[in-house]
């Protein structure tokens, strides 16, 4: 094939396309585009894990979700790959849930809130009315 002819065969819309293996993007995820997309994000996690719409939403609360978010994929990947585990031995068969089905069930607000208001600080938390409420003054 010339430079001419390859050069045409992608320079067409779409439309006049024979196939989905003109586009250098599915060749590289494989399949059709729907499906490969999503494949991809299960192939990948932390595609799936940094761009889910559930993670966005916890991290634009700001204060310590932010950080919390940014640092705790290895945590959340670790206890998906644990439910995993659970559903094969339970069941005895492959496992059918997907990681960003497990992200959809926001794993990121129920694993904070069950933190310590100390180990909140730890990610740039700031609000200590939580746990040092404030005091009146006492006067002898």
């Amino acid at each position: 094939m010339s430079i001419i002819e390859d050069f045409n065969q992608y320079n067409q819309p779409m439309a006049n396309r024979s196939n989905y293996s003109t586009n250098p993007f599915l060749d590289y995820t494989g399949g059709t585009p729907a499906s490969s997309v999503r494949d991809m994000l299960e192939y990948k996690p932390s595609l799936a894990y940094y761009s889910s719409p559930t993670g966005q939403a916890f991290a634009g609360r700001g204060g310590g979700q932010r950080q919390y978010f940014q640092r705790s994929f290895g945590d959340i990947y670790n206890e998906y790959l644990g439910q995993l585990g659970s559903q094969i031995r339970e069941t005895g068969t492959a496992p059918t849930k997907r990681f960003e089905d497990f992200l959809a069930n926001d794993p990121f607000t129920r694993r904070y809130t069950r933190m310590s208001p100390g180990m909140r600080r730890s990610f740039g938390a700031t609000d200590r009315s939580s746990f040092s409420p404030s005091t009146r003054f006492i006067y002898y």
